[in-house]
C-alpha cells in the first residue's frame, strides 16, 4: 500500500507541474488565464497609435538600428550576389572559349589531314587493319583469323593502344595515385556574417 501510495502522489506531482507548466508556459498574451489588457481607455488609445513617442525611446533606436543592420545585409547579400554572377559569367566564357578552340582545333585537324592524304582510299584502310592485326598480335591478343577478332569479340587494336588484359592477369603496382579537388567559396566566407546562422 506504501508503494502504491508513493507512486501516486508522484503522479500528481507530475500532473500538477504539467499544468503549471502549461498554464504559464507560453509567450502569447492571455495563455496565462487572465487578460493582460482589460478594456480601458488607455489600452485603446495605446491600440490606436496615440501613445506618446518619448514613452519608449530604446524601441525607437532599436527598430532603427535593426533597419540600418538589414539595409546593410541587404546591400552586402546584392554585392555578394553580383560578385558570384560576375565570376559565373567569366567562368562561361573561359569554358565557351575553351570548347570553340577545342572545336576549331579538331577542324584544323581534320582539314590538315584531308589535305595531307587527298587520295585516301579503301586500300589504305585494310592497310591500317592489317597493321593494328599485326600489333595487337604483337601485344599478346589472339586474333581468329576466321572473324578477325579474339575471343570476346574485340576488334584489333590501333597501333599504339593498351591491349586488353585478363583482371586476373594485370600486374599489380604498389605506385600510389592521387587526385586533387579545388573548391573555392571565397566570396561566401567572406560574407558569412551576412547570411544568416541558421542556415
Amino acid at each position: 500500500m506504501k508503494k502504491n501510495k508513493n507512486k501516486m502522489i508522484l503522479g500528481l506531482i507530475i500532473l500538477f507541474t504539467l499544468v503549471v507548466s502549461f498554464w504559464y508556459g507560453g509567450n502569447a498574451p492571455g495563455l496565462r488565464g487572465f487578460d493582460p489588457k482589460p478594456d480601458t481607455t488607455e489600452n485603446i488609445e495605446t491600440e490606436t497609435g496615440n501613445e506618446d513617442p518619448g514613452e519608449f525611446p530604446h524601441v525607437e533606436e532599436q527598430s532603427k538600428e535593426i533597419e540600418q543592420t538589414n539595409k546593410e545585409i541587404k546591400e552586402k547579400l546584392a554585392k555578394a550576389n553580383e560578385e558570384i554572377e560576375e565570376k559565373l559569367d567569366q567562368a562561361d566564357k573561359k569554358v565557351t572559349e575553351k570548347e570553340n578552340n577545342s572545336q576549331q582545333a579538331r577542324k584544323d585537324e581534320k582539314t590538315t589531314t584531308r589535305q595531307e592524304n587527298p587520295g585516301k582510299n579503301q586500300s589504305s584502310s585494310s592497310g591500317t587493319k592489317q597493321e593494328a592485326k599485326d600489333y595487337s598480335e604483337d601485344q599478346g591478343m589472339e586474333i581468329n583469323p576466321e572473324t578477325g577478332k579474339d575471343k570476346y569479340a574485340t576488334d584489333p587494336v590501333p597501333d599504339g593502344k593498351p591491349v586488353p588484359v585478363e583482371p586476373g592477369n594485370k600486374p599489380v603496382t604498389n605506385k600510389k595515385k592521387t587526385a586533387t579537388l579545388s573548391v573555392r567559396v571565397d566570396t561566401l566566407l567572406n560574407n558569412l556574417e551576412v547570411l544568416p546562422s541558421n542556415k
